[in-house]
Formats: structure tokens, C-alpha cells, sequence
């Protein structure tokens, strides 16, 4: 598509510059100009080759309206199948993405990960609503996101559960992490009584386990959450 567009842009410039060198030199000329003019047959050759010429560029301009349309709605079909719906943070089909990125050995060597869940959301839910549940949610997963910016990669994994994939993770750096997680939603807790956010946590660093596949390193990281 960016190739597409590319070459659309190409041939939209070379119009404007051919159609602003020939008005240029019949502007400068005038025996030329004197010459188009008395001739009718010379006249309706230029005046066939305007038209085409502005017919030319109003369908590059259409394709190029419909080459951005196309992108805007790819753009929100990607939004749509890789960001939450609820709280707008990545996905589980987002972990794909990670897959790929670190589907080699030996580049999911330094990474960590950790295995979030809000613990009391059920509580939550009996006691004040599922709406005020709906809340927590959407405020412990901007809270997660903030904190996991800096990290790496963060992703709802559904229900309760968060997921935080820690790049150049080493047990300070993973400490570190779940210490500015536990501040914020502190933060959080003092400033909303309503609302009161629990957790629960589990953590595996790659340097320790040696796994060959995310898959495994995320695994191992629900294992030791008990899950």
C-alpha cells in the first residue's frame, strides 16, 4: 500500500510540473501562444491534451482520497482487533505481536514476566455493581499501562488478568516495576474509597528459567501465580 501511494504521488507531481512547464513557456512564448491560437486545429490538439491532463489529475486525486480512507479504516480494524474493548490497553490477539517480535531464543533471553490479576474485582462486582467493576477495570488498567510504559509491553489478558512482558529484565529492574505498580494503585486507593484495588502478582525472569519460547516464559510466570 505505502508503495501504492508512493508511486500515486509521483505521478500527481510530474502532472502539476508538466502542466506548469507547458503554461510556463506558452506564457514566455508568445509566437508559440500566437501560433495555438490562429490555428484551430493546433488549438483543439491543446485543448484535447488540457482535459486529459485535468481529468488525469482529478482521478489521481481520488485515488489518493481513497488510498487515505483505506488506511483510516485498516488503522481502525487493527484498533479494534488488538485493543481492548473496555479499557482501549493491547489484548491477548496483541500478544501475537509479541510472539513474533521475540519468537527466538535468543532474543527473549533478557526479558521478564509478570502476571497481574485485581484480585478483589469479583468483590467488587457482588458488592458495589457491575458497573463500578466495569471502573475498576478501566481505572487499574490505565494505572497498569502507566506503569509498564517505561518496561516493556502491557496487555489485558482478559477478565482480571494483566500481563507485563519486562525488556532487560533483571530481578531490580522486575522489582522496580511492581514497586511503581504498588505506588500508583496505592495513590489510586487513598484518592477513591468507593473503589479499593487489590492484587495479586507473579513474576519469572528468563536468565533464570533459561525458556526457549514465550510461550513457555509466560507459562512459567502463570504456573508460579497458581493459575
Amino acid at each position: 500500500m505505502n508503495s501504492f501511494k508512493v508511486s500515486k504521488y509521483i505521478q500527481l507531481a510530474l502532472t502539476i510540473l508538466f502542466d506548469i512547464a507547458f503554461f510556463t513557456i506558452l506564457i514566455v512564448e508568445p509566437a508559440l501562444r500566437y501560433a495555438v491560437f490562429s490555428n484551430r486545429y493546433l488549438l483543439t490538439l491543446c485543448i484535447i491534451m488540457w482535459a486529459f491532463s485535468i481529468v488525469t489529475l482529478a482521478f489521481l486525486v481520488s485515488d489518493l482520497h481513497k488510498i487515505l480512507e483505506l488506511e483510516i479504516t485498516h488503522h481502525e480494524l487493527n484498533k479494534e482487533a488488538y485493543l481492548d474493548d473496555l479499557t482501549g490497553i493491547p489484548n491477548r490477539h496483541s500478544l501475537d505481536s509479541v510472539f513474533d517480535e521475540y519468537e527466538s531464543s535468543d532474543s527473549i533471553s533478557k526479558l521478564g514476566c509478570a502476571i497481574v490479576k485485581l484480585s478483589n474485582l469479583i468483590e467488587i462486582n457482588n458488592d458495589l455493581g457491575r458497573s463500578s467493576g466495569d471502573e475498576a477495570i478501566r481505572v487499574f488498567s490505565d494505572i497498569f499501562e502507566t506503569a509498564g510504559e517505561s518496561y516493556g509491553f502491557v496487555v489485558r489478558n482478559g477478565g482480571n488478568e494483566y500481563l507485563a512482558v519486562i525488556e532487560d529484565c533483571t530481578d531490580s529492574r522486575m522489582q522496580e516495576f511492581i514497586k511503581g505498580l504498588k505506588a500508583a494503585i496505592e495513590a489510586n486507593n487513598m484518592n477513591r474509597e468507593n473503589i479499593q484495588l487489590e492484587i495479586e502478582y507473579a513474576y519469572v525472569i528468563n536468565s533464570d528459567i533459561e525458556a526457549d519460547h514465550m510461550s513457555d516464559l509466560i507459562g512459567a510466570a502463570y504456573k508460579k501465580l497458581g493459575v
